[in-house]
């Protein structure tokens, strides 16, 4: 097989979202209950949301669909708050992704945050061992229904970014 610049270095950007994913499988259970934070919605303007609120109770679950639908930071910091990064290197590293540093969650930029497409293939291809990977990143929509700070109901929908999902691009013939 052939390949070039495999192991070129690039920003992640999004993407980075699929460690965040394996690291917190790895990590905790999908009944897992965690709460967002204020910490969780202080992101650089103009970033993706997928619309919590501080004091919001919210499955680990619920929480990856968040993050990987509609591509929301705060679901991120919400799965990922302290420390993990450094748990998301040691991840990449278990599974021989070892031309990759990051330094965030959600993949908001950062000049030592970084990876290869070799090592991206790496991630995503340990992240489709789990079903439940693939039922997120099949999934047009998904209706989250999760616990308010007051303890009310409360549910959002988030649509997949994925445009050749959604079929607003067509696969190139």
């Amino acid at each position: 097989l052939y390949s070039k610049q495999a192991n070129r270095k690039a920003y992640p950007a999004s993407m980075t979202k699929v460690l965040t994913f394996l690291t917190a499988m790895r990590c905790g259970q999908l009944s897992d209950t965690l709460t967002v934070s204020e910490n969780a919605l202080r992101v650089m303007e103009g970033s993706t949301m997928a619309g919590l609120r501080a004091g919001d109770q919210i499955s680990l679950q619920e929480a990856l669909y968040a993050m990987i639908l509609p591509s929301g930071n705060d679901a991120a910091i919400t799965i990922a708050e302290e420390h993990f990064a450094e748990k998301m290197n040691e991840t990449a590293a278990s599974i021989g992704a070892t031309h990759t540093h990051y330094v965030t969650v959600n993949g908001l930029h950062d000049d030592n945050h970084y990876t290869t497409a070799n090592d991206m293939y790496l991630i995503f291809h340990e992240a489709l061992k789990y079903p439940v990977f693939r039922d997120i990143i099949s999934s047009k929509t998904h209706t989250g229904s999760f616990q308010s700070s007051g303890g009310l109901k409360r549910t959002l929908t988030w649509k997949n970014t994925n445009r050749y999902l959604q079929g607003s691009v067509q696969s190139p013939s």
